[in-house]
């Protein structure tokens, strides 16, 4: 019969007998002893104020790093924005070169007023784009995708050159100022916003 675990922690001159002639208990006495060593001694803890530190450095570390992202991906964002800007300048000014001439070699079969109308027309297209360009740098909400309605403009841009330099018929003309104008109202319309009930 072996010792249990209280007679090995307490050794009396028995039970000191039986453990010099008994492997097992002498065995389970070692390990008792080790656990007993491994008590007394105090946990080793971790130095509180090192892993506070790596945690806010590692914070600080993704801060910088989310910022960095931000500044970059504004600064596409910009440099988009001016790309698209000037294929939409570069139209209008197009078209306001060409008007005049084409009013002063059309004047007897275009009206005065179809010309004073188109003219409104470039002149609040170019107004709206400005709000547009000015909402778009200061991050508002709009109704569509930027990237979308800077398309649908360089699209527009091309036709409206096209229809100058083929000397396309004028209600060809204002239908394509009409389109941008359009497309940028819809674009400056803010996002309607969703309630979500809980």
């Amino acid at each position: 019969m072996h010792l249990s675990d209280q007679q090995l922690l307490q050794l009396t001159t028995e039970s000191n007998l039986h453990l010099q002639g008994c492997a097992v208990c002498k065995q389970r006495a070692a390990v008792l002893q080790s656990v007993r060593q491994q008590l007394k001694q105090p946990p080793k803890m971790p130095d509180l104020a090192m892993s506070w530190q790596k945690i806010e450095q590692t914070l600080s570390q993704q801060e910088q790093q989310d910022q960095q992202t931000a500044g970059i991906a504004k600064v596409k964002k910009q440099a988009s924005l001016w790309r698209y800007s000037s294929f939409a300048l570069a139209a209008t000014l197009l078209a306001l070169l060409i008007l005049p001439l084409l009013n002063i070699t059309n004047v007897e079969r275009q009206p005065n007023d179809e010309g004073k109308m188109l003219s409104s027309w470039i002149q609040e297209s170019n107004q709206l784009q400005q709000q547009l360009e000015a909402l778009i740098k200061a991050d508002a909400p709009l109704g569509l995708d930027v990237e979308q309605v800077h398309y649908q403009l360089v699209v527009i841009d091309k036709k409206l050159q096209q229809a100058y330099l083929q000397n396309r018929p004028d209600n060809d003309k204002k239908q394509l100022w009409l389109r941008r104008k359009q497309i940028i109202e819809t674009a400056l319309k803010p996002m309607p916003m969703h309630v979500i009930s809980i």
